[in-house]
């Protein structure tokens, strides 16, 4: 019994996640941004009053990246979400592993130890 109680590659993916929620921030605050351009672009072509080919062309290009970019906003904003941080995922190990059995015999190694201290600090007077 003298590996370690936790794995350290959970350490590792805990670390990874923590940097996958960055980037879906980053591509909800893009998406975001994206998605009002091209809401302005679809109102903008719309009420122009020009009906033409090249005008059509465009506001159905505009709607089709209005949705995707929309799409993308809401996905990873869901994803975002349910991702948990660094700190709760590591209070979550915690939880999994601290056990009362484990809490009582860790206090009684504690007591044991601060047990053998003081007697050999005593035994050095």
């Amino acid at each position: 019994m003298n590996g370690p109680i936790i794995s350290p590659g959970i350490f590792y993916w805990i670390a990874v996640l923590s940097h996958v929620k960055g980037i879906l921030l980053a591509c909800f605050i893009l998406s975001i941004i994206a998605f009002l351009t091209f809401l302005g672009g679809v109102i903008w072509n719309h009420y122009s009053g020009k009906n033409s080919d090249y005008n059509n062309h465009y506001l159905k290009l505009y709607r089709k990246l209005t949705k995707t970019s929309f799409s993308i906003a809401v996905l990873s904003g869901l994803v975002y979400i349910f991702i948990p941080s660094k700190e709760t995922s590591v209070e979550m190990l915690i939880a999994k592993y601290v056990t009362y059995e484990n809490t009582q015999w860790t206090l009684e190694k504690i007591k044991e130890a601060v047990d053998y201290i003081i007697s050999a600090f005593n035994t050095m007077k």
